[in-house]
């Protein structure tokens, strides 16, 4: 995005650059807060039975790095995979299959520690 705002002067005029921190695991207000978006995502996704992703906030908390952006779109995934299983809700087995791999989440995590 930050290539897009650079191409003219009118887009750099206009553009604002917002950097949201991801949560960090040694805060604990903000461990809560990430378990509150934990929560938020799993009471709308769209489900017979309501998914208890609190149980898993630790993996989900894990893979994603405290950022809320990277969860979002790794349940986003995880949702397509439950739905063509037509599965009644979101499993664990589900957000596994839909989770990064070890190295992606080693690249990704270089980048998300400053």
């Amino acid at each position: 995005m930050l290539i897009l705002r650079n191409l003219s002067a009118q887009l750099c005029r206009r553009s604002l650059d917002i950097h949201f921190e991801r949560y960090k695991v040694e805060n604990e207000e903000d461990l809560k807060a990430f378990r509150g978006v934990v929560q938020t995502f799993q009471r709308h996704l769209p489900f017979e039975e309501e998914p208890d992703l609190l149980k898993y906030w630790d993996f989900c908390y894990e893979r994603s790095f405290g950022c809320v952006g990277i969860l979002k779109d790794w349940l986003s995934q995880a949702l397509a995979t439950a739905l063509l299983d037509g599965a009644k809700t979101l499993t664990l087995s589900h957000l596994k299959s839909s989770a990064y791999s070890h190295e992606q989440c080693m690249i990704i995590f270089n980048e998300t520690r400053l």
